[in-house]
């Protein structure tokens, strides 16, 4: 990067940090991206020491590269596994000699430490038989999901050059602050658009839009589905149980008591409930793979939720039968056998 620029983005980032309402600012890639780049995107990349094809520029490994400015990382509060932050030296030069990686592609690797080993990518040249740059590693940073939040992290290169967008930390009203900061922008550089100018939780909710809409529908339809159920096994098993006046009265004539009597027939409306709900639970672990795409950090088979909907319909089931059961010991025996 030419000197002028790094020297531009530099005072840029000292200014902006001097804003009221500024806790940390930077200059660098946005790490929230969207799209759900597949886990083969990305550019190659070598490791000294083992083979890649420097004819083609090409290698068995792939990461994303992203241009970071100082403080990138505290801004962001990306911790630091091991090694240390960029400093405001690494960025001087043509092209930077040293790098930061994620957990994920110091895992996948560098199995016994990253930091200290060497890493080649491919250089801003348009010739494919350009060799790549080697770096050394000077850190390792806690994985980021950049393209949406079902998938796993991908494997990260950290760069020191202050190139992309402006960050800023916060600790005020954030769209206020960045009015402020574009003026700041506009000052130093009157021809520069400032644009895309959104929180980071606007950011997020963007990429997990049609996921939320998807599992909003889905709840919907289960949650009038499971109101019909309940609808239905009330008026079933409060008819069935109101079937039986004549049965209760016969019991009551008989010397049976009211509790023995509720619980008789609680037991008898209560046996077929038992039955479905479990066959219900089974069922819905058997589709319970359907509904696995539509979560995020919650099983498809969460026993809560399975617990939760047994225990409504248990619930409705048993107010469907003490209801009329209560009703039936109170009707005069006498009554009971002459209606019928």
């Amino acid at each position: 990067m030419p000197p002028e620029r790094v020297k531009f983005y530099t005072e840029l980032r000292e200014k902006l940090a001097l804003v009221p309402g500024v806790v940390s600012a930077t200059i660098g890639d946005l790490p929230v991206r969207g799209g759900g780049i597949n886990a083969g995107a990305g550019d190659p990349f070598g490791i000294k020491g083992r083979s890649y094809d420097a004819t083609t520029g090409t290698a068995r490994q792939f990461a994303n590269l992203s241009f970071v400015g100082v403080d990138y990382f505290k801004t962001l509060q990306i911790p630091m596994r091991a090694g240390r932050v960029f400093g405001a030296g690494d960025s001087a030069g043509e092209f930077p000699n040293v790098v930061i990686v994620n957990e994920t592609l110091a895992r996948a690797f560098f199995p016994r430490g990253a930091v200290g080993e060497q890493i080649g990518v491919p250089p801003p040249c348009r010739d494919t038989k350009c060799d790549f740059v080697w770096m050394t590693i000077t850190g390792v940073a806690g994985d980021v999901k950049t393209t949406a939040l079902d998938l796993a992290p991908l494997p990260q290169i950290y760069l020191p050059w202050p190139n992309g967008g402006v960050i800023l930390r916060t600790d005020g009203e954030p769209l206020s602050v960045a009015r402020t900061a574009a003026s700041v922008i506009r000052s130093m550089e009157p021809d520069m658009a400032v644009s895309d100018v959104r929180t980071m939780e606007d950011r997020i909710s963007a990429t997990i839009g049609q996921p939320r809409f998807q599992t909003a529908l889905v709840s919907f339809f289960a949650g009038a589905a499971l109101f019909l159920a309940a609808i239905g096994i009330f008026g079933v098993v409060a008819h069935s149980t109101a079937q039986r006046t004549r049965e209760i009265g016969i019991r009551v004539a008989l010397g049976a008591d009211g509790p023995s009597v509720v619980q008789a027939v609680m037991l008898d409306g209560l046996r077929p409930v038992a039955a479905g709900v479990m066959l219900g639970l089974v069922g819905a672990l058997v589709l319970s793979r359907i509904m696995a795409s539509v979560l995020f950090q919650v099983a498809a088979t969460d026993p809560s939720s399975f617990f939760f909907a047994a225990a409504l319909l248990t619930f409705v089931a048993t107010a469907a039968c003490l209801g009329p059961a209560r009703r039936a010991t109170r009707v005069d025996p006498a009554i009971a056998l002459r209606e019928e």
